[in-house]
């Protein structure tokens, strides 16, 4: 790990998605940015600066292969929620690989 960062990238294949999650929810808590991937309705929107704040994190801890394919995302909502649609199911991101695994036993 280098250039600041708290813990692992997410990796292109989201090999460890769900701690990924798990560690970017503790340290937005500890941040102060958890409003930005899970906005309160009964409150007023985040600023702008905190938004970028929360994006700028988000991509300085995903592959840069992520970082390129949702590029076109500008709001970390956006990007929390495309990339649990698309890692957060645990049986499809984990199974190809325990497959493999698998038959190489």
């Amino acid at each position: 790990m280098d250039r600041g960062i708290e813990f692992d990238v997410l990796d292109a294949h989201g090999t460890e998605y769900h701690r990924w999650v798990s560690d970017i929810e503790q340290t937005f808590i500890a941040k102060d940015l958890t409003e930005t991937i899970f906005p309160d309705p009964t409150k007023e929107p985040p600023h702008k600066r905190t938004k970028s704040q929360a994006l700028m994190f988000l991509c300085k801890h995903i592959d840069p292969t992520l970082r390129r394919q949702y590029q076109s995302k500008h709001d970390p909502k956006d990007q929390w929620d495309a990339l649990a649609e698309r890692f957060g199911n645990i049986h499809s991101t984990l199974l190809p690989d325990v497959i493999a695994r698998w038959d190489e036993i």
